[in-house]
């Protein structure tokens, strides 16, 4: 099909598999290239399939693109499709998206750059170690915790006597009311969601907080907002019995 219709024609005809293109700029110049390519067409003795044809269109839709005079931007409808995609809950669900995305990258300035964490994440979860500890009974564990301006990260550890172990990592996006918080509110609420995400580990345990920003350590003199001493004040209400109590704030990086 290509070297029937296309040979000496590339400039007003093109075909693809079975898609046959035809694309001028004067509205006579179309009727006389279209006319030319049914008259190939027929001495050939090829037919159209009538309700699959399309003629006169100043804007079509190719292959997930929308295509004009002015020039080829994404279908409206896949990217609707891509917006309502649900979030990935699986590698391969993320993998899929990504590659949804990918379809587009011609049109996204830095796409590798962007698409990058998501091929971190992916190298993570298929390379070892992928390993979990069960906390031993009567040591304590230790939260270490970190907040930058957009994530708050946290680890679950025990120092046992076969070494340090680790029970757990904790990673979540900030909300968007906490990114305006202060430095040390960040630190403080990252502390209160870890505990509350964790709880169930630490219940029962005495827990050591760890953090890199030393202000908390000194937390109860601090003069901070109610907001911030709710989110503190929260783990240490926990000091009941031998219920999840931290024991000492240490200013460690994790």
């Amino acid at each position: 099909m290509n070297n029937l219709l296309v040979n000496n024609r590339q400039h007003y005809c093109l075909v693809y598999l079975h898609d046959i293109i035809i694309f001028s700029k004067p509205f006579d110049d179309h009727i006389k290239y279209l006319d030319e390519i049914l008259l190939v067409l027929c001495s050939h003795h090829f037919q159209l399939n009538t309700p699959k044809c399309s003629f006169v269109h100043q804007q079509m839709d190719y292959l997930a693109h929308t295509i004009d005079k002015d020039g080829i931007c994404p279908s409206n409808c896949k990217i609707q499709a891509i917006l309502d995609m649900q979030e990935p809950t699986t590698l391969a669900k993320a993998n899929k998206f990504i590659g949804s995305l990918g379809y587009y990258r011609k049109f996204i300035s830095n796409f590798a750059r962007l698409a990058a964490p998501v091929h971190r994440l992916k190298e993570a979860i298929t390379h070892p170690p992928l390993f979990l500890q069960f906390a031993l009974p009567d040591l304590p564990l230790t939260l270490s915790t970190d907040a930058s301006a957009v994530v708050m990260d946290a680890v679950l550890k025990q120092q046992t006597p076969n070494g340090l172990q680790t029970l757990y990592y904790f990673s979540q996006v900030l909300p968007e009311p906490q990114k305006r918080y202060s430095t040390i509110q960040k630190e403080a609420y990252t502390i209160q969601q870890a505990f509350t995400k964790l709880y169930p580990y630490l219940y029962n345990y005495e827990v050591i907080i760890e953090t890199d920003h030393c202000p908390l350590c000194n937390f109860y003199s601090c003069v901070e907002t109610k907001t911030f001493c709710r989110y503190l004040n929260f783990c240490c209400k926990k000091n009941r019995g031998k219920e999840a109590v931290p024991k000492k704030f240490s200013a460690e990086k994790i």
